[in-house]
């Protein structure tokens, strides 16, 4: 369950990622719903992920599955 956790956490982070990148350009309710939204739903899935790993484990798992698109 705690790597299910993770997984939606990094998920959401790019959903943030994208909003903080909208919300940039323009200014609107939606971009920063999915800028807040996603950073947001991504804090509390990976708070809900230590509960089953360890912190460091959750961690780096989370911000590697994050910066993995930058490599694509």
């Amino acid at each position: 369950m705690g790597w299910f956790f993770v997984v939606i956490a990094a998920l959401f982070e790019l959903v943030g990622v994208i909003g903080l990148k909208k919300f940039s350009q323009h200014k609107t309710l939606l971009h920063s719903l999915l800028f807040f939204g996603g950073f947001g739903a991504s804090f509390v899935f990976l708070y809900a992920s230590f509960n089953y790993l360890q912190i460091s484990i959750a961690y780096a798992v989370w911000i590697g599955i994050g910066t993995l698109p930058l490599y694509l």
